[in-house]
């Protein structure tokens, strides 16, 4: 697998695109850069883009992610929009473990509606 992470400043999100097959060590290192890229640019709304995966990642990758990230940076609680072609694939529980973490979220289908998504939230 392999990532490219690009911070927008208006509005203000990461955005991560996610491309081919999934490996432990790709998201390892992606978690790692994005905790990095949160804490520097002080930006906590992230978009996941998996429509150019191989495979949608699976639920426990962002079980994994919000461990780290609210180890991490507990002090900030972000928003992560899951962009998919297969919402299906992502379950109930996805949600409830990142909200667990004090993760608010939503599963989308385009990076539009994801960034409509976090600035309404952002504005409630």
């Amino acid at each position: 697998m392999t990532y490219e992470i690009e911070i927008n400043k208006q509005p203000d999100y990461i955005f991560v695109n996610y491309i081919n097959q999934a490996n432990l060590a790709a998201r390892k290192t992606l978690t790692h850069d994005l905790i990095v890229s949160c804490k520097d640019s002080e930006i906590f709304n992230i978009i996941f883009d998996t429509t150019e995966m191989n495979h949608p990642m699976s639920p426990i990758d962002f079980f994994a992610f919000a461990d780290a990230f609210c180890g991490a940076r507990p002090q900030h609680r972000i928003k992560v929009a899951i962009v998919t072609r297969k919402l299906e694939t992502f379950t109930v529980l996805t949600r409830i473990v990142m909200n667990c973490n004090g993760i608010a979220n939503t599963l989308l289908n385009s990076k539009e509606q994801a960034i409509r998504w976090l600035l309404k939230d952002n504005n409630e």
